[in-house]
């Protein structure tokens, strides 16, 4: 059985908030926030929890938008603009706003640049990405909705 793990997005009009990866698995990497679900949670509670661990706020409108399946584990992403709290640094991750355009995508997982114009396009995805180490090497994303 493949490991549970989130990605959470706040979406405000034109902006997006990104965090920057400070250790572990993907440091140096910008991202949303998330991470593994554990054992006694949901993968909404989890959700929740990572981006209040990762950013100090909570979010008011949390959806799901889509599920990556990768290697060992599954990803569900959710988005959300409205929360309680104002985005902070924490031990693992520095967040940030980024105006839609200027992303950084060359600075991201690259199947980012696959999935994410989708979300931020409010479309609802699936997709399957294979990666060799760092290097992806092959992928299937669909449209849901």
């Amino acid at each position: 059985m493949k490991q549970e793990t989130s990605i959470i997005l706040c979406i405000r009009e034109s902006k997006i908030l990104l965090g920057i990866k400070k250790r572990g698995h993907g440091a140096g990497y910008w991202n949303g926030f998330g991470g593994k679900k554990l054992p006694n949670e949901t993968i909404l509670d989890s959700a929740l929890r990572e981006i209040k661990e990762e950013a100090e706020i909570i979010p008011q409108d949390m959806m799901q938008v889509g599920t990556l399946e990768f290697t060992n584990f599954i990803t569900y992403i959710y988005i959300f603009s409205e929360f309680k709290g104002e985005p902070v640094e924490t031990e693992e991750m520095r967040p940030q706003w980024f105006n839609i355009q200027d992303i950084p995508y060359n600075q991201m997982w690259e199947s980012d640049k696959l999935w994410l114009p989708l979300i931020l396009d409010r479309k609802k995805i699936k997709g399957e990405f294979f990666f060799d180490g760092d290097r992806m090497v092959g992928y299937n994303l669909e449209i849901i909705s």
